[in-house]
């Protein structure tokens, strides 16, 4: 069995997690992004670098967190002191062939964020199993919040 690296981080990976029902692939990354890829291509179908696909805003700290939810329907972030769930779409799988085209059919947007005073977000986990679209995240001001 060969194996191939996924590269297009530009700093530390902080997490990565399969999707459930497809075979897609999360990382996130102190180069304050996460990336969606196709294993066993080495480039990312899809970058999350933004709170908004069209917006200007770049996020503002490392992305510690990176799972899919619900079924595979959205992805849960955890991004300095702001927990996001954000819901997206990737071109049908059956046509995974152009990568640099195919890119330009992902899209995502947030739809769910939440932010308290403590620092960062020190832990998230994602139901993925089951039609949940909650999330939990656990901050630094030892709390605990449902998404």
């Amino acid at each position: 069995t060969s194996m191939s690296a996924m590269q297009g981080h530009n700093q530390t990976v902080t997490d990565a997690s399969f999707a459930l029902e497809k075979h897609w692939c999360i990382s996130s990354s102190a180069d304050r992004t996460a990336r969606i890829w196709l294993p066993p291509k080495s480039e990312s179908l899809m970058i999350l670098d933004r709170p908004e696909h069209s917006s200007k805003q770049a996020f503002g700290h490392p992305v510690v967190s990176a799972q899919f939810a619900y079924r595979d329907r959205f992805i849960a972030l955890a991004c300095g002191p702001e927990a996001m769930l954000f819901k997206f779409r990737l071109p049908p799988s059956n046509s995974m062939d152009d990568i640099e085209r195919l890119r330009k059919e992902c899209k995502y947007k947030c739809v769910s964020s939440i932010s308290t005073d403590a620092k960062s977000v020190t832990f998230l986990a994602a139901l993925n199993s089951t039609y949940s679209p909650f999330a939990l995240a656990a901050y630094s001001n030892r709390s605990v919040v449902v998404i």
